[in-house]
């Protein structure tokens, strides 16, 4: 099963490239999973990135308000909420989603605005992209 937003919407998959501390990840969204790590591995921070798609900003200023970025009570800065998402010019968070149109992604990446980042829609499954971002 997706996780579903509506009967028409659901979301598949988040990937992260040269983000949150890793290479490359995959998290499939469709299927019952389970996250295992130790303490300050990305778990929570991977699930948290949900926020970055679904809320209408565009950067992490007053980020401890828009997102509640947190580990062990301690609110994580805006500094160091875009350092893990986008650490790099080739830093990427991408979500591929379903709508009755198909299969889309959303792909965000670091913005020029201090803190910042951008979104850019692309009307195709991840399969079709994935070579633009991890060969």
């Amino acid at each position: 099963m997706s996780l579903i937003l509506s009967e028409d919407y659901k979301l598949n998959k988040i990937i992260f490239v040269n983000s949150g501390r890793a290479a490359y990840v995959e998290l499939p969204m469709h299927a019952t999973g389970a996250l295992f790590g130790d303490n300050n591995e990305g778990k929570t921070s991977g699930l948290s990135a949900l926020k970055l798609f679904i809320l209408p900003e565009t950067n992490f200023k007053d980020c401890e308000r828009k997102f509640s970025f947190q580990s062990g009570g301690t609110a994580y800065r805006a500094d160091q909420s875009a350092n893990y998402y986008f650490p790099a010019d080739n830093s990427f968070v991408i979500c591929e989603a379903e709508n009755p149109k198909g299969t889309f992604c959303i792909v965000l990446h670091r913005s020029k605005e201090e803190w910042g980042y951008a979104r850019i829609a692309i009307a195709q499954p991840y399969d079709a992209i994935r070579h633009l971002f991890w060969d």
